[in-house]
């Protein structure tokens, strides 16, 4: 199995949470025929559709049906591909929620 690697910020700051007691992290491996895959993208898509009426029409003032549509393409900055999809890591009612939460010092 290929290990993986972190950021020598992320391994400091394990360290600190290891010497204070509390364990947060978990181990993540990848079988050697599986190396880590490329970063996944969402395509985000969003309409805005409005009619405008004329006063007084003519052949060149007519009412007008607008259709605009904004798209953007967006990289997920989490990496998800070595999480468990089979079972939940903790029991949602036993999780704490302030291990998720930026504290006062950050």
């Amino acid at each position: 199995m290929e290990d993986l690697q972190l950021s020598e910020k992320v391994t400091e700051s394990s360290n600190e949470v290891q010497s204070a007691g509390e364990t947060y992290l978990i181990p993540m491996t990848l079988p050697d025929t599986q190396s880590t895959p490329p970063p996944k993208y969402v395509i985000i898509f969003d309409n805005l559709d409005f009619f405008i009426r004329t006063h007084h029409q003519s052949t060149i003032h007519k009412n007008q049906s607008i259709h605009w549509i904004h798209h953007i393409a967006v990289q997920d900055r989490i990496p998800t591909y070595h999480l468990n999809n089979n079972k939940p890591i903790q029991d949602l009612l036993e999780y704490d929620l302030g291990k998720s939460l930026p504290d006062l010092v950050q």
